[in-house]
């Protein structure tokens, strides 16, 4: 006989008890509880439920309706359940009925946390495109992503083991990863990058845009070209592709890496710094334009890592002239991002991670470094 076709009056207790052999009958019925000699017993994680109380309260109201009152015992961790018949010191029908009753209420739960999403700063099973993602920043980015649980779609240009390596790595973590290959200083390259990632990875949650140049000249140095070529990498690839994810998925975010340094002045890499002021200003158009379905916001590092060629004594020494005279990580920076993904009622924001540098440009002005 199911248990759950069996009637829940509640007959007196001394009327219905059970052997071990009859317990062991029923047994199959609640395949979620342990079977003692004279108990039945769940443990429960807080997770299994949204508010405790609000279950107990339900196993409560469960219980009088056939005048039964098992044990629970509850911790900061966990919910243990006891089920028996006090007055025969050992199980009863009614036990195993209300075992499968508050598995059923515990089944409703779990459906209606996953309708409602109940915990949105999971990320697990989602899936970001990160340009740039083969090395440096963007690469701890990737990492700090994973560890959440989220697949990578790895953009690289022309670091093919790395990419190769980040990926290995990836899989290695229990996530997916697929690596595609794009020079942003290419046009027929980038409009075909985000059309290959998702004809092969399927639906993406997240774009974030870290890939960029970093070549340097002065003012008295700079040129057309380079000022195009710096705003073709650093701003309009994050934008054309921001755009294209934004034609493309239902709902989602978009994370953008500009530099600390967008409200003052680099008179070393003046092309660059101008192109990820564009960047902050599409950054904040794209916040607007892409609402609601979509929210656009933006990292700011400062001092990190060095520039390719100079060394860790580099970042040390300009570390000196800032608030918190050190520098920083590159999982600050994925942290940051890990953030902005989580939160649902943030966009058009910038956050500087940068121990304080951005709040130094204008009194030091163009000779900070």
């Amino acid at each position: 006989m199911k248990l759950f076709e069996m009637n829940c009056q509640q007959p007196k207790a001394s009327d219905i008890p059970l052997s071990i052999g009859q317990a062991r009958e029923f047994f199959p019925e609640v395949p979620n509880w342990t079977l003692g000699e004279k108990n039945l017993t769940r443990e429960l994680s807080f997770q299994d439920f949204c508010e405790a109380m609000e279950f107990v309260k339900e196993v409560a109201k469960v219980a009088e309706q056939q005048n039964h009152h098992p044990d629970l015992h509850i911790s900061y961790k966990k919910v243990n359940l006891t089920l028996t018949t006090h007055k025969i010191g050992g199980l009863s029908r009614n036990d195993f009925i209300l075992a499968a009753r508050i598995d059923r209420i515990l089944s409703d739960a779990s459906e209606a946390l996953e309708k409602t999403s109940v915990n949105p700063s999971s990320l697990r099973g989602k899936t970001a495109l990160v340009t740039g993602a083969a090395k440096r920043i963007g690469r701890e980015i990737a990492l700090v992503l994973a560890e959440q649980g989220v697949n990578i779609a790895i953009h690289f240009r022309h670091s093919n083991p790395e990419a190769e390596k980040l990926c290995s790595d990836l899989k290695g973590s229990g996530v997916k990863s697929w690596i595609f290959q794009a020079d942003f200083a290419r046009t027929d390259d980038l409009q075909q990058l985000v059309p290959k990632v998702f004809a092969a990875v399927g639906n993406i949650d997240f774009l974030i845009n870290s890939a960029s140049m970093f070549p340097p000249d002065n003012i008295q140095g700079m040129n057309f070209a380079n000022l195009i070529g710096n705003i073709q990498v650093n701003a309009w690839a994050p934008f054309l592709i921001g755009r294209e994810f934004a034609r493309c998925v239902p709902a989602g975010k978009i994370v953008n890496l500009l530099d600390s340094r967008v409200g003052g002045y680099d008179r070393s890499h003046v092309s660059y710094l101008l192109s990820k002021k564009v960047l902050l200003s599409l950054t904040e158009t794209m916040a607007i334009e892409f609402a609601p379905k979509i929210t656009v916001n933006a990292v700011a590092p400062g001092i990190i890592l060095p520039p390719e060629g100079k060394d860790q004594s580099f970042t040390e020494k300009l570390a000196k002239n800032i608030p918190l005279q050190r520098s920083g990580h590159p999982k600050d920076i994925g942290n940051t991002v890990l953030f902005l993904l989580r939160e649902n009622y943030i966009t058009g924001q910038v956050i500087f991670v940068d121990g304080g540098s951005h709040l130094m440009e204008h009194h030091y002005g163009p000779n900070r470094y």
